[in-house]
């Protein structure tokens, strides 16, 4: 629980067989998560093994692609808080901490690790950008905002 809200930490999952348990790790290690889904789209063998390792949940989507992974996992949740985060290892799961604050005020926050501009001093996963309320739970992902963010969103 991270300043009375609940939270939950979406993990779609295809090829991430070797840092997947590494990364719930990280996210269990911030003591705020109350739940870690990952979302299983067809991952490599032996991925669903090292899940089982962690404290973290595991639902499959057979339709292949991140965007569909992505909206399993956001019907899955019931948290007032959803972070979605590739586990490949590329974000820091504490980088967490640097997204949370900004949901105080807006309803998605999204920090990116290729956009240059986003980029802040320090942050793994980069500047962030936050938005006002959107009034819709789930948004239509495109190619553009499907990859390379690590974001955070307010459910109620």
């Amino acid at each position: 629980m991270w300043h009375g809200k609940t939270l939950s930490v979406v993990l779609p999952t295809y090829k991430e067989r070797a840092s997947i348990a590494l990364c719930i790790g990280g996210f269990d290690q911030l003591g705020i998560v109350d739940d870690i889904l990952v979302v299983n789209n067809n991952a490599e063998v032996g991925t669903s093994e090292e899940v089982a390792t962690t404290n973290a949940r595991e639902v499959t989507e057979h339709r292949q692609g991140y965007g569909a992974a992505i909206q399993r996992g956001l019907q899955e949740v019931t948290t007032d808080l959803i972070c979605v985060c590739e586990p490949d290892g590329t974000f820091n799961p504490r980088d967490l901490l640097k997204l949370l604050p900004f949901t105080e005020e807006c309803d998605f926050v999204v920090g990116s690790r290729t956009v240059s501009n986003f980029i802040w001093d320090g942050a793994n996963m980069g500047r962030f950008l936050a938005t006002r309320p959107s009034h819709h739970r789930f948004a239509r992902l495109n190619g553009a905002s499907r990859r390379y963010f690590f974001r955070a969103q307010r459910t109620r």
